[in-house]
């Protein structure tokens, strides 16, 4: 195993849901000025661990490129709440975790950005039902 790659926290997983509300606080209690830096920041941190937790399992040494926007330095609060997401998010498939990750940066985007982008957040319970259609829909493209 390459242990450059081993996913860093010893945290417990929280519920997806209640890290994502607690990403949503913690960029709150950011100046307006750095939220949206700050979201980008968190996310890239949730994206790299989550891209550590892959390279581990597949037993490979793949570098992410830096992510653009990202510069804002994270309080140690947000790297562990980072960490603990990863936990969360490392059991699922790269299509429910970028799904999910996405999540988390909607809730942090500053209200006029997410209204200028028009992106909002799907509640769960609509994605419950409607990811299992999608994957039907998908599977039934592939079919001869």
């Amino acid at each position: 195993m390459h242990s450059e790659h081993k996913p860093r926290s010893s945290n417990p997983a929280i519920p997806y849901h209640q890290g994502r509300e607690a990403a949503k606080r913690l960029v709150i209690a950011v100046s307006p000025n750095k939220r949206l830096a700050t979201a980008r920041s968190f996310c890239a941190a949730v994206v790299e661990g989550y891209w550590s937790v892959l390279c581990y399992r597949h037993e490979c040494t793949w570098q992410l490129p830096a992510a653009p926007g990202a510069g804002e330095r994270l309080s140690p609060d947000a790297v562990e709440l980072a960490q603990v997401l990863v936990r969360s998010i490392g059991a699922h498939s790269p299509v429910d975790a970028g799904f999910m990750i996405g999540g988390i940066y909607t809730v942090m985007l500053p209200n006029d950005v997410r209204a200028e982008l028009g992106a909002h957040y799907t509640p769960g319970d609509r994605c419950t039902y409607q990811v299992p259609i999608s994957r039907a829909f998908a599977r039934s493209l592939t079919r001869p």
